[in-house]
């Protein structure tokens, strides 16, 4: 009950359930192998040339595949925004010939049937699972503003401490529905936090499948390199590539793209792997099994 009245209290306008948001969008009709990638910019600025190297891998991937790539614009950064970024943006993708599915066009409406394609629109989406989480004990309010954390983080760094916000410095997580109501009457704001299951006895081990370390034995780690292209219909190495380009979605060769692949947000492994189980969907975990090896551990 406790847990009802707080997701209340935070969230008195959303009414609909997660399954009420997934049942609004039929499952797409694609082949089990069809991949659906994005290309997720914020018009903060204008496209870069490492943005335009993962659009290309990401517009390659879909429509090699049979899949869908579409265009989200992440505009929640309003402070930051540039007048008229958004429409170079586009402008730059049409330029090198990449063709998106679905999104934000150059005249600012929308294509296709999954959005909206603005991050700001989604907030009513999103609310609805945050509503979720709040209610069973997941996620909790945090009304620290800029000025709290930055306390916090000076007494963690005069005390040799590890920074951030957790266990005794995340004073908000234990709030009572009565302590949040009377922050709430103050007209404080407050963001959402997870709850993470976590503890400081607990350590997450895994075995990175591309990520070569110094210590592993060569020749087996390009054993699993050339498993992973084939299991992808990657050539296995360049000359292979150049002399059959249309058999192969692209080339391993010397693994870069793995590489870059495989090291993206690797220190937020952990994190991940947090938010995967309170989410507990199926789905979820489809998204980190791109290099799963034998035994299924990504």
């Amino acid at each position: 009950m406790q847990q009802s009245q707080l997701s209340a209290l935070l969230f008195p306008h959303v009414h609909l359930k997660p399954q009420d948001i997934i049942d609004r969008y039929d499952r797409r009709k694609l082949q089990p192998e069809a991949m659906v990638t994005r290309f997720a910019p914020s018009p903060t600025g204008f496209l870069t040339i490492g943005g335009l190297y993962a659009t290309f891998i990401s517009e390659r991937l879909a429509h090699q595949s049979g899949g869908v790539f579409y265009l989200r614009i992440e505009d929640t950064d309003k402070k930051r925004e540039v007048e008229g970024s958004l429409e170079r943006i586009i402008e730059a993708l049409d330029y090198f010939g990449i063709r998106y599915d679905e999104g934000v066009t150059a005249s600012g409406e929308e294509m296709g049937e999954y959005g909206p394609y603005r991050q700001s629109a989604r907030a009513e989406l999103y609310q609805v699972f945050i509503k979720d989480l709040v209610e069973r004990d997941l996620a909790y309010p945090c009304f620290c503003d800029a000025a709290a954390l930055q306390d916090i983080r000076n007494t963690q760094q005069s005390r040799n401490e590890m920074t951030g916000y957790y266990g005794k410095w995340a004073v908000h997580r234990g709030f009572t529905p009565e302590q949040v109501k009377e922050e709430l009457s103050k007209g404080r704001p407050f963001v959402i936090r997870l709850k993470s299951p976590g503890s400081f006895d607990r350590i997450i081990r895994y075995t990175d499948l591309a990520l070569y370390n110094p210590g592993d034995e060569r020749e087996a780690w390009f054993g699993k390199m050339k498993r992973v292209a084939e299991q992808y219909g990657f050539a296995q190495d360049a000359k292979t590539y150049k002399k059959q380009p249309g058999c192969f979605k692209g080339h391993v060769g010397d693994v870069a793209m793995v590489l870059r692949l495989a090291m993206t947000h690797r220190t937020q492994t952990p994190d991940l792997y947090d938010i995967m189980q309170v989410m507990g969907e199926d789905r979820v975990r489809r998204r980190f099994s791109f290099f799963a090896n034998e035994d299924g551990n990504e």
